[in-house]
């Protein structure tokens, strides 16, 4: 990956976001983390937005991201967020390239 600081790379051709670029569902993300030894129990959409919008923790940094999560739900409690174009960063990312999906 050559970096966003490297002067000699031309501005239409620096990359300045990670993002990966193969879509994967929530579940199978959520095996990921479980495969990584994070241990959590799932809870519905619904019940995820209310536990966020009612906190009185204001450690909690999900409290600043609660109306993100309350406009990106729909009322079915399916996220609904953008997708983004990523082909050009994979063909101009070694790494990318190499990742198998």
């Amino acid at each position: 990956l050559k970096s966003s600081f490297q002067i000699s790379i031309p501005t239409t051709e620096r990359v300045y976001h990670l993002l990966n670029p193969y879509v994967i569902t929530y579940d199978n993300y959520l095996n990921l983390l479980r495969e990584a030894d994070l241990n959590f129990d799932t809870v519905s959409p619904k019940i995820f937005i209310n536990a966020i919008l009612t906190t009185i923790d204001t450690t909690n940094l999900l409290v600043k991201l609660s109306s993100f999560f309350e406009q990106s739900f729909n009322k079915n409690g399916i996220l609904e967020l953008l997708k983004y174009e990523t082909v050009k960063t994979v063909e101009r990312c070694e790494i990318f390239k190499k990742i198998v999906h």
